[in-house]
């Protein structure tokens, strides 16, 4: 890219630069409205979906109207609000949060934002005309919005970190998109200050109450209250009677392509200018969201070369990016956006020559984040002493001066980019069999704060790269993480077929206990650059425990190429096909890479324990609440439940699914060829649990299966949207008869409701060799008899040898 052209995103942010965002008098409008009057209230009730508030008596204040429409209110009195979510998960969630299957509260303060009828709506009900009351209703709004517009920079709980990122709502932006877009349906929200929920949020929300979860769910009921035990997503559905839609099918635009210019300079700041091509996907769209981390000001906006009005907030409020077009946009005509903007927060100097670089997914204004997919055309200018990594492939590199301008370009879609730099030393090899190119990226350092463990520095002989005089350069273990990369793109492509990037980077971040996958770079801990010696030294008896990390850490991160990247997920309640994919993709590997199967079957192992433990508060994992559930699953009382759930227990759906498709002679065949249509079918696509379903069906061999009418709805009501696990107990006798022997045998399944069934795995070991005799499906709790003869006295008969069901207890008796 020419020099001038960086040279002009400098001094965009010279002093003097540019002016204050343009001002959309609307919005301006909307942000600061005081009420107007007081309304005497006397049970007034409204009704939205499931939700019911009842103002008993009270002050009722509309805020001043804006292009002729009301929006917004406030109320002080008595008042109540109740939702009770019919039977399912919504229900037990509920239950499980708050220990009530249904939600009531009075409350004595409430802010209500509306568009569409409601206004009319309770005009009707009021009846009596306002009362002139000088003031009315100003502190309640006041309280009301230091509430709503406060972005928290240490969020104190993962809900409110969700709430104040850099998707956080602005409420009167929220209200603007409707207001400019009038055909779009009315959104409903209450804001509720309740006796017992301080902070108490009903959304009715027909854009989806939390597209950034993402979730195009658009009824809610959230409470935001860090350290109360039951905060939480209380309820999320979709509309009564509405046709469930994707988060895709919400979208206002589809993003063609990102051009991203970057400057890098060596103190924290990111400059950069952001050019997107897009279509619209709808007619009458004037406000757009966009993910953008607020500590990045935006400077200037530009549509098809004329200047557009946005709104973004200081970073320590409601700061998150919504851009306000000209006119409306017109349903299949393209657009080009541009945005100028710098801040910091982005890139984090760790020492050592790394960098940590964050908000991966807001460094740049980012729409439909792992929902849509666009190209990437991406150029760096940064210090020419450090080394930069991005997606797709590298198209130009080139000096100037002290810089290196370098640039990247994807030749298929992405669902996101990012990049990784430092001081690292870059190796390459090429792999013929997949045609594919590994690369890895390390520094000769490690970060500073490893250097500044006591372990180390109170050491003798100590360097920047041998710090306690031992070699702790990364670079030194780079071969072995660029090796696993490659055994594992090797393992994944015969068991899911080839995969479209052409090259992977396999880079260190400082980080020592996360990775991170983006399409064609991984982003590996600093940890999985180390030997057990050096984490050791780090670490004492716990690198123990941490080696099983460490095991698995670059082959789940490989994986997400497919599980994540070349197929993506349809809402939160699929993420498990992400992230349970990439787990199970890890055991794979261990199985290929180990001659003895004891590694992979304590890593399978593992994932039940995992699920099983009890926490401090008495409670399991697999009792948050099922697969389906994803990123809620993560409560007070069950802190770190999504985790396990999402990775163990999707990993172990996907490994009983496999162990049932097993054949005598064909092996696993029959599952490759599904997984391989479900990559090929859903290419670049976001997925849904029903569409693995669909395929898992085709291939599941009906021999196997059940019921006989072929479905799989038995399975994933089960093990996706359930959570019962069932114990077993296998009983059995051995008669000698000739050189065989008469076997009878009883299995139990105990702990299971009367409608769970499940096909179990009988094994035999005979002669030193362990094989799978056949199956026995029990249903419910109950038992189930058998006799039979074998040719030869076997050693040892068992079930689920190779924990092919997850089961609370396995029990293998031989009665004498």
């Amino acid at each position: 890219m020419p020099l001038a052209l960086f040279l002009v995103i400098l001094a965009a942010f010279s002093p003097g630069f540019g002016q204050a965002p343009k001002s959309d008098p609307n919005y301006q409008a909307l942000r600061t409205a005081v009420p107007r009057g007081a309304y005497a209230v006397s049970n007034l009730d409204l009704s939205r979906d499931l939700g019911q508030i009842s103002l008993k008596s009270g002050r009722f204040s509309f805020l001043a109207p804006v292009l002729d429409q009301t929006t917004m209110a406030v109320f002080s009195g008595e008042g109540e609000f109740s939702l009770t979510p019919p039977e399912g998960r919504e229900k037990q969630n509920l239950l499980l949060i708050t220990k009530s299957p249904d939600l009531k509260d009075t409350f004595q303060e409430a802010l209500f934002c509306f568009t569409g009828k409601t206004a009319a709506e309770i005009r009707a009900k009021l009846g009596a005309a306002a009362q002139e009351e000088p003031g009315a209703g100003v502190p309640v709004i006041e309280k009301f919005r230091r509430r709503l517009r406060h972005s928290s920079e240490t969020p104190r709980s993962s809900l409110e970190a969700m709430l104040t990122d850099e998707s956080m709502d602005n409420i009167e932006a929220e209200i603007l998109r409707d207001l400019y877009n009038p055909a779009r349906a009315g959104l409903f929200i209450a804001y509720i200050s309740g006796r017992k929920y301080k902070d108490l949020r009903f959304h009715v929300r027909p854009r989806g109450v939390f597209p950034g979860l993402p979730s195009s769910e658009e009824v809610g009921l959230v409470y935001l209250e860090p350290g109360a035990q039951d905060e939480g997503i209380l309820y999320l559905s979709h509309a009564q009677g509405a046709v469930p839609a994707t988060v895709l099918d919400k979208a206002s635009i589809d993003v063609e392509k990102y051009t991203i210019e970057t400057t890098l300079p060596d103190n924290k700041k990111l400059a950069a200018k952001t050019t997107i091509d897009l279509t619209a996907i709808s007619n009458g769209e004037r406000v757009l969201k966009f993910d953008l981390l607020p500590t990045l000001r935006v400077s200037s906006v530009m549509l098809n070369q004329a200047e557009a009005s946005f709104v973004q907030e200081d970073d320590k409020q409601d700061g998150s990016l919504y851009v306000i077009t000209p006119e409306p946009l017109r349903q299949g005509q393209k657009y080009q956006l541009t945005l100028v903007y710098q801040g910091d927060k982005v890139v984090h100097n760790a020492g050592g020559g790394s960098f940590y670089v964050g908000a991966r997914t807001a460094w740049y204004p980012n729409a439909n984040s792992f929902q849509d997919r666009a190209l990437f055309d991406l150029t760096f200018r940064l210090h020419r002493r450090y080394v930069l990594v991005s997606v797709g492939k590298k198209e130009e590199e080139r000096k100037d001066k002290n810089d290196i301008i370098t640039r990247w370009v994807s030749s298929v879609p992405l669902a996101v980019a990012g990049f990784n730099y430092g001081e690292f030393k870059a190796q390459q090899t090429a792999d013929s069999t997949i045609n594919y190119s590994i690369e890895g990226y390390a520094t000769s350092q490690t970060p500073d704060y490893l250097r500044s463990l006591p372990a180390l520095s109170s050491a003798g002989n100590a360097t920047p790269e041998t710090p306690g005089g031992m070699d702790m350069s990364p670079t030194r273990m780079m071969q072995r993480a660029m090796a696993e990369a490659q055994s594992s793109m090797r393992l994944f492509t015969h068991w899911f077929g080839p995969a479209p990037y052409a090259r992977i980077a396999i880079t260190q971040q400082p980080e020592f206990n996360y990775g991170q996958s983006w399409p064609s770079l991984v982003f590996l801990p600093v940890s999985a650059f180390l030997d057990a010696t050096q984490r050791w030294t780090l670490m004492g008896a716990s690198a123990f425990k941490f080696a099983e990390f460490i095991q698995e850490v670059t082959p789940h991160e490989v994986a997400h190429q497919w599980w994540g990247h070349m197929l993506g997920w349809s809402s939160y309640r699929d993420q498990w096909l992400s992230e349970g994919f990439s787990d199970f993709s890890a055991s794979l590997f261990l199985e290929a890479t180990n001659k003895d199967p004891g590694p992979y079957l304590k890593f399978i192992d593992r994932w039940r324990t995992s699920l099983i433990e009890k926490n401090s508060f008495g409670f399991s994992a697999n009792e948050a609440g099922p697969i389906s559930m994803g990123l809620r699953l993560n409560t007070f009382r069950t802190p770190g439940a999504y985790g396990r759930v999402a990775y163990s227990k999707g990993g172990y759906v996907l490994h009983m699914l496999r162990s049932l498709m097993q054949h005598p002679q064909t092996g696993d065949q029959k599952f490759k060829e599904m997984m391989h249509e479900f990559v090929k079918t859903h290419f670049n696509k976001p997925v849904s649990t029903a569409d693995f379903q669909r395929i898992a069906e085709k291939h599941f061999p009906r021999e196997a299966n059940p019921d006989p009418n072929g479905k799989l709805d038995w399975f994933f009501a089960q093990w996706v949207d359930g959570i019962e696990m069932p114990s077993y107990k296998f009983e059995y006798s051995l008669t000698p008869k000739g050189e065989g022997c008469d076997v009878k045998m009883k299995l139990t399944q105990s702990g299971v409701s009367q409608s769970f069934r499940m096909p179990v795995a009988l094994y035999i070991n005979m002669e030193g060799r362990t094989f799978r005799a056949g199956r026995i499906t029990v249903t419910g709790s109950s038992s189930q008899d058998g006799n039979f003869q074998l040719p030869k006295m076997p050693k040892e008969l068992m079930i689920n040898y190779r924990h092919d069901v997850l089961a609370q207890q396995v029990t293998n008796q031989l009665l004498r």
